[in-house]
């Protein structure tokens, strides 16, 4: 029930955990191990007070079932002859006969499928704030989950005004709090490429949400002109200062990510409600971001598409160097976590620095996981598409409807944008992620709804 305790806790724990990813996430010092800890707390709670029965959708419970299964079977204790034979293993077998003088002739390596089980552990006890997020997105009351995602895309209009300010002063501005500038608008993460992908999530469900607060009967908040236009003028806001908050981040990949999610959104708009009216606001969103965007300046962004990039060569090396790795540990992969290490193996004597990621998510998965993770994946976007079709047979003019029309295509651009980075492997932004797919993939509600869930002062009364 909306007024439960039970809702009110998982309210404010989503709210909390949100904060901390959004608020410290990007940043070298985030307190993992307080969202690990919240987030067991929490996945006690949904699970033993049975929170997650009534809206998670059972194929989504057993996909996390699947996932935290797999991560484990990477820690399981092989033996030796059997270690020996998997793919890969040939290349690390010198390592013992190194070690051995200096630690004893009983060292050996760990004999699990992953190459490094500590790794794979870290990773898997990071999956625990992801997976709460997930369930506490499927597990609110739909008015409850409308109130979190007003305070997270407050959060994340907060954050784009901070970016456009780090913009605006540049390097050394204390607006950076500390971190590098990345050349563009990055709120407190320590990439642009990174806090763009935030943006990608929660612009979408601002401008749906817009959507449904114009086409709204007025029967449904029936107060004076005044008070009906107060939410329209906020939320307009938020996506103002988000829609820059992207554009100055000066990440190419994720303006161009946020034209196609705005240009999804129009078409999911004229098919789902007035179209007038949603191309009217259209209309009006993109005169009023462009006038903003002209008059902060536009000239540095443009340049971005114009020079030629210095980045993307040495992307693709490493593209190429992951798929030699790639395919000497297929069919089971190198084990969660462990991509750095590996990577050192095959990395060319001329490639400079220290490559932590693959920059292409995808790739990253099928050298850690192998054949597994491609399976995931496929299961992934099976639920994906079926959640759509799910959301196209409810047709009410529900607020709540209009949040998962927007995180739809949040998730999508989300997907699309870790082609070409390494956002799932960015904790703050796998929170992020995981929260809208809790809202995108669970059940509408007990029953269909046909009227507007944003409180009236009638459902004030009633509590």
């Amino acid at each position: 029930m909306y007024g439960s305790p039970l809702q009110k806790v998982l309210t404010a724990a989503a709210m909390l955990m949100l904060f901390l990813a959004m608020g410290l996430g990007g940043k070298s010092a985030y307190p993992v191990l307080i969202q690990q800890l919240l987030g067991l707390g929490v996945l006690l709670l949904v699970f033993g007070a049975g929170a997650h029965r009534q809206y998670t959708r059972p194929l989504a419970g057993l996909f996390w079932l699947f996932v935290l299964l797999l991560a484990g079977l990477y820690q399981v204790p092989l033996p030796e002859q059997f270690w020996s034979a998997l793919p890969g293993r040939t290349l690390l077998l010198p390592v013992e006969t190194l070690v051995q003088p200096v630690l004893g002739a009983d060292a050996r390596l760990p004999h699990t499928l992953s190459v490094s089980p500590d790794l794979s552990s870290a990773a898997l006890l990071q999956l625990i704030p992801v997976c709460a997020l997930f369930f506490l997105g499927s597990s609110l009351h739909m008015r409850r989950a409308l109130q979190v995602v007003g305070f997270l895309l407050v959060l994340g209009a907060l954050e784009s005004v901070l970016g456009l300010l780090q913009y605006a002063a540049g390097e050394g501005s204390p607006w950076l709090l500390g971190a590098p500038f990345s050349g563009g608008a990055q709120g407190t993460w320590n990439s642009r490429n990174h806090y763009v992908a935030m943006v990608e999530l929660t612009l979408p469900m601002a401008i749906t949400l817009a959507l449904h607060l114009l086409t709204r009967p007025p029967s449904a908040y029936p107060g004076s002109s005044r008070e009906r236009a107060a939410p329209l003028v906020l939320i307009t806001g938020v996506i103002m200062a988000l829609f820059l908050g992207g554009v100055f981040s000066r990440s190419r990949a994720g303006i161009v990510l946020l034209m196609v999610g705005v240009l999804l959104i129009t078409l999911v708009a004229v098919r789902q409600v007035h179209k007038r009216r949603s191309l009217g606001l259209m209309a009006v969103l993109a005169t009023l971001c462009s006038g903003l965007a002209v008059t902060i300046g536009l000239v540095p962004v443009l340049d971005r598409f114009v020079s030629p990039s210095t980045v993307a060569p040495e992307r693709w090396r490493i593209y190429e160097t992951t798929w030699l790795a790639i395919r000497d540990f297929l069919p089971l992969g190198s084990g969660p976590g462990t991509f750095a290490g590996i990577y050192r193996l095959y990395q060319p004597l001329d490639q400079p620095g220290l490559i932590n990621h693959a920059h292409n998510d995808y790739l990253e998965l099928l050298l850690e996981t192998g054949l597994i993770g491609l399976v995931l994946l496929g299961l992934f976007l099976l639920l994906y598409g079926h959640a759509w079709l799910r959301l196209h047979g409810w047709r009410a003019h529900h607020g709540f409807r209009f949040v998962q029309l927007g995180a739809g295509v949040g998730i999508f651009l989300f997907l699309l944008h870790g082609l070409l980075d390494f956002n799932f492997h960015v904790l703050a932004n796998t929170c992020l992620f995981a929260f809208v797919c809790g809202l995108f993939f669970r059940e509408p509600g007990a029953q269909p709804f046909h009227a507007d869930t944003f409180d009236t002062p009638e459902r004030r009364q009633r509590g």
